[in-house]
């Protein structure tokens, strides 16, 4: 969860530094970019992943594989 979150934190707040002119739009975006490669490495790799892998309800299963699809193309 804090992975996540610290991610998704880092992510945003570059992004709204880049689009309100609080730092430069090309110096911002790549951290924020970072940060959502890490989200995706995360919920594809890590941890979550890992917990998800561990669990045995099928509806489970189809939530968090919906929410990946979700992350990786929706944001």
């Amino acid at each position: 969860f804090w992975r996540l979150l610290v991610g998704s934190v880092v992510m945003l707040g570059f992004g709204f530094a880049g689009e309100t002119g609080m730092m430069d739009v090309k110096l911002a975006f790549f951290p924020a970019m970072a940060a959502w490669g890490f989200i995706i490495w995360e919920i594809f790799k890590g941890e979550a992943s890992q917990i998800n892998a561990g669990l045995s309800n099928d509806h489970v299963q189809k939530a968090y594989k919906t929410m990946t699809l979700l992350v990786t193309v929706g944001w």
